[in-house]
């Protein structure tokens, strides 16, 4: 139980930061929060802030999409796109280190 309230807690400040100061919406929300796949076909985002990959898409390149994208939607603060996406700034670093490595970023 105490992990359920856990991750709530988790998913509430991610949100928080996300929406900034509006209103939290679903889309400021993770997909397991939207409905289960039986109860209905799942709505096409018209998000212009929204990231999908395709069938196929390996952990490694949808995470190196994420992080590039949420860098572009926070115009390059590194601090504010670790704090959306819950990891650390050293994390952060870490990665875009990697994807320079590889010319990949």
């Amino acid at each position: 139980m105490a992990g359920n309230v856990r991750e709530l807690r988790n998913v509430i400040e991610r949100a928080v930061i996300i929406a900034g100061e509006g209103h939290i919406e679903r889309r400021h929300l993770p997909p397991s929060f939207d409905p289960p796949a039986g109860d209905g076909p799942a709505p096409v985002s018209q998000d212009p802030n929204a990231i999908s990959f395709r069938i196929g898409t390996t952990v490694d390149e949808a995470e190196r999409g994420l992080i590039l994208r949420t860098l572009e939607y926070t115009g390059n603060n590194k601090t504010r796109a670790a704090e959306i996406l819950g990891v650390s700034l050293k994390t952060m670093h870490n990665k875009l280190k990697e994807y320079a490595s590889t010319g990949r970023g």
